[in-house]
């Protein structure tokens, strides 16, 4: 299972390779997706909501979307969890879940002069 690091209150960026049944996801594919989401500890962040969170144009041309997971309000106590990746689109409106990857939760070590 792949692991993308959320680290908290920074913009860094995961981008997420979509295929389907081996074949990567063209850019007017990519173009088609109307929302995506992603759940975290039982609640849900959407593209919708969180439109600064998820990049669904830089790497269209590749087939890949990018999440900004450490500018979502997520519980930070969780420390990981099982997060589920739901891809929206014309056909599917009740999207279909794409795939599930580990979230895991990092905040900025304070470094402490000795």
């Amino acid at each position: 299972m792949d692991k993308i690091n959320a680290w908290i209150d920074r913009d860094n960026i995961s981008y997420i390779q979509l295929s389907k049944q081996g074949t990567v996801l063209t850019s007017d594919e990519i173009d088609a997706i109307t929302k995506v989401e992603i759940r975290f500890g039982g609640e849900y962040f959407s593209s919708e909501d969180y439109p600064e969170c998820f990049d669904l144009v830089t790497l269209k041309d590749e087939g890949k979307i990018g999440i900004r997971p450490g500018l979502l309000p997520i519980d930070t106590t969780l420390g990981f969890d099982v997060t589920e990746l739901i891809i929206y689109d014309g056909s599917h409106t009740n999207g279909v879940l794409w795939m599930q990857f580990v979230l895991v939760v990092k905040k900025d070590v304070e470094i402490i002069e000795p």
